[in-house]
């Protein structure tokens, strides 16, 4: 409280204007004054005292690993010992912190993202110790699938949910993705899948939706027919998009979506999905649906 007889904050104090609640007005100038010498002090523990630092910041590293390790395949057990690693680490990059630092910044806010990033690198190499030489097989139970367990199921959940979260960004956009998606990963296609492509269209000069799912459903699943597939699909694409796109392209496209897709649930849940253990998520997602994700996978 002694913050608040500072010159700064007495003088802000002084134009209090009553057109809001005294009690948020002065929680605001606590927080920016706690801020603000939050801020100076960790610059000057940064050039002078970085050990004290890392001290002074143990309760968030504990928050960041704690954040991560449901998510990353690493046993509970090892939590103190990933928190050590993890503070030696950023003890021994007292330099490397130093030098990239803006000093414009909330070394706070910085800080948790150093921290961050470099228990991610600790978790994944305690995982690749606990799972040598896997196999596709392997990496899905590693990335949260082994469904054998309340936390594996919990995992799951939170990926397919992120994986949603993410498909609703795409806005307009979202069932052209859908259906690109289900056709990449041959996934069977409803009628449906093609129809929601012109929600708000009047009656369409190509509406042969049955036809042109069933073609799609009985198409070989290789490399050569995904491609047959695109073909199939491309016709209602593009008049949903009122382009002349061709089936390559289309390909092109959901293949460099997936790739964003994976890099954001990566990142997300510290996973190490590829385009084919995706395509296991995408069988969680399509199987369950949208409206009874969480619901089916706590019954599993």
């Amino acid at each position: 409280m002694l913050c608040m007889e500072l010159p700064e904050a007495l003088s802000r104090l002084g134009r209090f204007g009553h057109k809001s609640s005294f009690l948020v007005f002065y929680t605001a100038i606590l927080k920016d004054v706690v801020i603000a010498q939050n801020q100076e002090e960790d610059v000057r523990l940064l050039t002078k005292d970085f050990h004290t630092l890392i001290i002074k910041y143990q309760p968030m590293v504990n928050i960041v690993i704690d954040n991560l390790l449901p998510f990353s395949g690493v046993s509970f057990d090892l939590r103190t010992d990933v928190i050590q690693q993890l503070l030696v680490n950023l003890l021994g990059k007292r330099n490397a912190i130093f030098m990239s630092y803006d000093f414009q910044r909330l070394f706070r806010n910085f800080f948790w993202k150093i921290a961050e990033n470099e228990a991610k690198n600790i978790l994944r190499s305690e995982r690749s110790k606990q799972m040598p030489n896997t196999t596709p097989d392997d990496i899905v139970a590693g990335v949260g699938f082994d469904l054998s367990s309340p936390e594996r199921r919990l995992v799951l959940q939170d990926a397919v949910c992120s994986f949603q979260s993410k498909l609703m960004t795409y806005l307009h956009l979202r069932h052209k993705l859908i259906l690109c998606l289900k056709v990449h990963y041959h996934h069977y296609i409803y009628p449906d899948d093609i129809r929601r492509l012109f929600q708000n269209v009047p009656e369409l000069p190509v509406n042969n939706y049955q036809v042109t799912s069933d073609l799609l459903n009985h198409t070989k699943e290789s490399e050569t027919g995904k491609l047959h597939r695109f073909e199939l699909v491309r016709t209602f694409l593009n008049y949903a998009d009122k382009s002349q796109t061709d089936a390559q392209s289309y390909w092109r496209w959901t293949n460099h979506e997936i790739t964003k897709i994976i890099m954001y649930l990566n990142n997300k849940h510290l996973m190490e999905l590829n385009h084919e253990v995706f395509g296991f998520l995408l069988d969680y997602y399509f199987e369950f649906g949208t409206d009874n994700i969480q619901k089916n996978i706590k019954e599993l």
